[in-house]
């Protein structure tokens, strides 16, 4: 038996200890199970072990002709981002891409870390963002069962999954 095995076969009853807190569309699945994933939709059930301070994160964009003062674009974001990549346009009333500047909307985030809750887990941990009025009352060691989109992202040097979190229930 693998390693994976032993770890879809310890956490079989988490799925079924899952509560009705968040509307299910699925089982709840664990912290490992998750990491695991790539780039779709999960509800996840772990233990809040860290908490960073509140950051903020880009949502929207527009770009706007300081010639002209007109917006050209707006751009809302499904999944809200750390950096935006840069843009080239070109107005076209006054014909000017010199003069365009960018203004952002911007998210409240809070970046958790959720572990498999009990003595007998991998000491692995998902990197969880939570979004807006989710990321008030949250406390370590509250065990939570979040629902989101897990994205693989670059992350110093190496790739890993992220959660970005829809919904979270204690």
């Amino acid at each position: 038996m693998s390693l994976d095995d032993d770890i879809l076969k310890g956490t079989s009853n988490v799925a079924e200890e899952c509560t009705d807190t968040l509307e299910q569309e699925q089982h709840c699945i664990t912290v490992s199970q998750t990491l695991r994933l790539h780039n779709e939709s999960v509800n996840v059930r772990g233990v809040i072990v860290g908490i960073s301070e509140p950051i903020k994160m880009i949502s929207a964009r527009t770009f706007i002709c300081n010639t002209c003062d007109i917006k050209l674009e707006t751009e809302t974001y499904d999944r809200p981002r750390f950096v935006d990549s840069q843009k080239k346009l070109k107005c076209p009333t006054c014909n000017s891409n010199v003069a365009i500047t960018v203004a952002y909307d911007y998210v409240n985030v809070v970046k958790v870390k959720l572990q498999d809750d009990g003595s007998d887990v991998q000491l692995e941990q998902l990197t969880c963002l939570l979004f807006g009025d989710d990321t008030l009352n949250i406390h370590p060691g509250e065990m939570v069962e979040v629902k989101g989109y897990v994205e693989v992202q670059p992350h110093k040097d190496v790739l890993q999954a992220i959660l970005y979190a829809q919904r979270i229930a204690s």
